[in-house]
């Protein structure tokens, strides 16, 4: 089992454009569970006006998807991460400006919301399969989670400036990073999001309610537990509370990413709603406070880790890499509603539960209920043992024009010699192989495997879109020399061989 890629999967800039958007997704994820909560509770403020993040969460994916994707990919990136650092610091020295305050988490979550897309498409590369992307997941979870304890200790000192100073390293090396590996990130060419075909896929309306319960479950235990916190007389400080959650999630993130890839992510994501359920259900017991302290977030950051984690990577699996950018921004902005209802449903709910915790823990048990029957809609992304082997299936890749005269084969496997001829190709004959074709505009593809699978097929269509889009101009004037579609190697090993 490896969990690091082999070294020449990724180049340098590559692996730093990777690193860059982790770095991005490091600030972001800090940023809802830790920033904004304390800036709120530093200002006086009233702690619901925390949803002003998540509306601008609401309007900025809006905006990203049926304006904002003119722009080009590295533009938006860019952008994005420098107006997210912007508003992160303004709501640091705006404590003492109520209006201002609230308007910097507009623009923290705008800006997130922009940038969420972008970073899943440059992120892609990192997750080629399947069998193997829980893993990758736990992996950047952890070290994420990590780095967010340290964030979390320093964000209970008494001065801002610290903060500050870490926000701004941050955003200076996401930004010094991201110039540096801009181009080398290798993602699948993105088209513009259509209404008419996202409705159209299968699941699409489960798809879109476990998006909306991802952002609930995001924020409303963790706003009713920073209420408890403050106003409920649990006597539990709130530093301890957030340490404890990310510490337990860092420690869990890897094993749980084994767990991923073994039982699958709806078994997972399942199990993690019934440990969130458990959470609250220990309030209603009679529990000694010091134990209850601990015992709580504990179980919270156990049923967070579960859930939510494996939440993000069902959206990402199921989705086409040619519509991560569109697609991923509309997840998030369900969630951003999701993590808005979870706002409100707690201010609501404030005074019942802030007197009898098992209001919000009824409450909870019945939506978590509801959590679970639509997750159990949801298809299963990890395909079976068959598909998962898809790549070791695979012998040779022809390519050719619809004369039949070949411009790229490459073998994969030890075999014969099928073509290296520059002649019309009249026959292919092998036994017991299964031989797919898929074609696109004047070539088309040939893929000689052991066993025919819907995964090769889906590759194949992908494959041949970025190929078409590459070679365009050789192929409208339909050049036959083999050396000049040489390059066409990278794409293959990126299409069909990188994995680890």
């Amino acid at each position: 089992m490896r969990v690091i890629p082999p070294r020449d999967v990724f180049s340098k800039k590559g692996w730093l454009s990777i690193f860059a958007c982790f770095l991005a997704a490091t600030v972001l994820w800090g940023s809802h569970f830790v920033f904004e909560y304390r800036a709120v509770i530093n200002s006086g403020l009233p702690l619901w006006t925390v949803g002003a993040s998540y509306l601008g969460c609401i309007l900025g994916g809006i905006v990203s998807i049926w304006i904002f994707y003119r722009i080009p990919h590295h533009i938006m990136f860019f952008g994005s991460v420098v107006s997210f650092g912007m508003f992160q610091i303004i709501l640091q020295i705006s404590i003492a400006n109520p209006w201002m305050l609230i308007l910097s988490l507009g623009g923290i979550g705008f800006s997130g919301s922009c940038l969420i897309g972008v970073m899943f498409t440059q992120l892609s590369p990192a997750f080629p399969d399947p069998k193997y992307n829980g893993r990758v997941n736990g992996l950047g979870y952890t070290a994420m989670n990590i780095i967010i304890l340290v964030l979390t200790i320093l964000n209970f000192l008494p001065t801002r400036i610290p903060i500050i100073i870490v926000i701004c390293i941050f955003i200076s090396g996401i930004i010094c990073v991201g110039w540096i590996s801009r181009g080398h990130g290798n993602p699948v060419l993105q088209k513009p999001f259509k209404m008419s075909l996202f409705s159209s896929q299968p699941q699409t309306g489960s798809k879109m309610l476990l998006g909306f319960f991802w952002g609930f479950f995001l924020t409303n235990p963790f706003y009713a537990a920073v209420t408890l916190i403050i106003h409920g007389g649990f006597n539990w400080n709130l530093s301890h509370f957030y340490f404890i959650v990310f510490f337990i999630i860092s420690l869990l993130s890897i094993p749980n990413g084994i767990l991923l890839d073994v039982l699958g992510r709806k078994k997972v994501m399942l199990f993690g709603i019934g440990v969130l359920s458990l959470a609250f259900f220990v309030l209603i017991f009679p529990i000694d406070k010091v134990v209850l302290g601990i015992l709580f977030p504990v179980i919270l950051g156990i049923g967070t880790t579960l859930f939510l984690t494996s939440n993000s990577l069902i959206f990402f699996e199921f989705t086409d890499k040619r519509y991560i950018r569109a697609y991923m921004t509309v997840y998030y902005l369900l969630s951003a509603v999701g993590m808005l209802g979870g706002v409100l449903l707690g201010w609501v709910l404030e005074s019942l539960y802030l007197a009898e915790p098992i209001y919000i823990t009824v409450v909870l048990l019945f939506l978590f209920l509801i959590a679970t029957i639509i997750t159990s809609q949801i298809k299963e992304p990890l395909p079976d043992k068959e598909e998962l082997e898809w790549k070791n299936s695979i012998q040779r890749i022809v390519i050719m024009y619809n004369s039949g005269v070949p411009i790229y084969s490459q073998d994969t496997k030890r075999s014969d010699e099928i073509v290296h001829s520059q002649k019309s190709l009249k026959v292919i004959k092998r036994e017991g192989l299964s031989i797919l074709i898929e074609e696109y505009q004047n070539v088309f593809m040939v893929v000689f495997t052991t066993k025919e699978l819907s995964k090769i097929r889906q590759k194949m269509q992908v494959f041949l879109e970025e190929f078409g889009d590459f070679f365009e101009d050789a192929l409208k004037n339909e050049i036959i020399d083999q050396a000049f579609f040489s390059p066409a190697k990278k794409l293959v090993q990126k299409h069909f061989f990188y994995y680890w």
